[in-house]
């Protein structure tokens, strides 16, 4: 385990980093929003090697497993067939209306 992994060690490293901020700016060495920039650098860099140990902690596991996979394949297969012949059935219906049309126009 390294260092960054323990929450306690963070927090003592955040504190000290904030304390010597602070005293620094007491001294007059620092401004008071250099120190507060410095401190949110290292907030930010111990955030961060935070957020990269919880990355390789995470099991990357599939979404679905191949089973609802193949459910879900047959479902949308039913759906595209049955559109297939409502637009069968559509085009009939608009080459019917147009058969129509040209009777009524005389062509």
């Amino acid at each position: 385990m390294t260092v960054l992994e323990n929450p306690t060690t963070r927090k003592v490293i955040y504190a000290l980093a904030a304390a010597t901020g602070a005293a620094l700016v007491a001294l007059g060495f620092l401004d008071a929003g250099v120190s507060a920039q410095i401190v949110a650098v290292i907030g930010g860099i111990l955030g961060l090697g935070v957020g990269g140990l919880a990355g390789t902690r995470v099991e990357q596991r599939p979404v679905v497993d191949d089973a609802t996979a193949q459910v879900i394949a047959e479902t949308v297969a039913q759906h595209v067939q049955a559109a297939g012949g409502a637009v069968s059935a559509a085009q009939s219906t608009v080459d019917q209306v147009l058969a129509d049309v040209r009777q009524r126009l005389g062509r």
